[in-house]
């Protein structure tokens, strides 16, 4: 399968993967999360794993994780 994504796709999606994982820890870590642990960390491991294929494929994208996204 080929998908052409352009650079500015890939940092975006990476972005966005990381910080939906980063916002849902966060939210998991809450004493009185309103969403069943559960169900967040299913999306935890979703976001993950597809910001690390990305970063598997280009480890260029590896440099933003020092950023607070």
């Amino acid at each position: 399968m080929e998908i052409n994504f352009s650079g500015t796709d890939l940092v975006f999606m990476y972005g966005h993967f990381r910080k939906e994982a980063r916002k849902l820890e966060e939210l998991s870590a809450l004493p009185d999360c309103p969403v069943d642990r559960k169900n967040i960390a299913a999306d935890i491991n979703l976001y993950s794993s597809l910001a690390d294929k990305l970063r598997d494929a280009y480890p260029n994208l590896s440099k933003m994780d020092t950023y607070k996204i």
